[in-house]
Parts: C-alpha cells; sequence; structure tokens
C-alpha cells in the first residue's frame, strides 16, 4: 500500500469514527441527566404551605469545546423569582441537567464547539399564613385540702 492509500484509510477510519460517535451520542443523549431535589422543612416549608402551585421552567447553559468550556450558568434564581410574590415561599424544587436531542444535534452540526445543556427547573410555591397559636395550658390545680375559688 502506498502513502496516499494509507491517508486515505486514515482519513476514512476517521470520518467513520466522528460520524458513528455523533450518531450515538444524538441517540444516548436523554440518557445524560443529573437531578437533585430541594424541599425546605420547619417554618414556612412544604409542611406548612398553602395554595401549592408548581411550575416548570426550562434554561440553556452553553458550553464551547465538546463541552470542555463552561459558558455562562444559567440564572435560576431570577426563574424561580419570576413565580414567587408577596406572601408566597418555594416550597419544592427540582434541577434537572440534561442533553437533549437537539442539544446533541447542535453540538454535532456545529462539529462540538458549542456544546448546549438544557436545564429544567421543576418547583412550587406556596403561601404561608399566620402561624396557629398553640392551645392555652390549662389552669393548674389547686393544691389538696383547699378550698374552690368561686370567683367572689
Amino acid at each position: 500500500m502506498d502513502d496516499d492509500a494509507k491517508a486515505g484509510c486514515a482519513a476514512l477510519f476517521l470520518a467513520i469514527l466522528v460520524i458513528g460517535l455523533g450518531i450515538a451520542q444524538l441517540v444516548l443523549g436523554g440518557l445524560w441527566r443529573t437531578e437533585f431535589t430541594y424541599a425546605p422543612a420547619g417554618v414556612g416549608g412544604a409542611d406548612t404551605a398553602a395554595n401549592v402551585v408548581e411550575f416548570t421552567e426550562k434554561l440553556n447553559a452553553p458550553h464551547w469545546v465538546w463541552g470542555l468550556v463552561q459558558g455562562k450558568d444559567p440564572d435560576i434564581q431570577q426563574a424561580v423569582d419570576k413565580h414567587l410574590g408577596e406572601g408566597k415561599r418555594l416550597t419544592k424544587l427540582v434541577a434537572i441537567t440534561r442533553h437533549t436531542f437537539v442539544d446533541n444535534l447542535l453540538m454535532v452540526v456545529t462539529l462540538g464547539i458549542y456544546s448546549p445543556t438544557t436545564v429544567t427547573i421543576r418547583g412550587a410555591v406556596g403561601t404561608t399564613g399566620a402561624a396557629v397559636p398553640a392551645p392555652a395550658a390549662p389552669p393548674p390545680a389547686p393544691p389538696p385540702g383547699a378550698s374552690p375559688d368561686t370567683g367572689r
């Protein structure tokens, strides 16, 4: 085999490898995900909230050079603040990072220069009412042998 044929075989092998990896990335893209859940407890937490309303926000986290260079982080606080209002409190927050089919397609089309990640924020907000006072303790029992107080 001459040098031109070897170079052609190497280029063909590299092209097949890149195309195969791109197809595998597209097919398996939704399988790679990270999820974390936050549910505050105690005063004002999920156990004391009323009128709970759930929400979902999709954000984009850009990355570059096959994900090796991180772009700007998505503003999760801004996404949550859109749903919070006067007297409302966050009762649950779930953040899911995932490479969707479209994310992987963009990465393949740009040859890995642009590698986006989809961040899905699911949460719940509820209103917190005034704290319910504890029931009053019963009056202490009179000592033995004392006459009952008749209030006169």
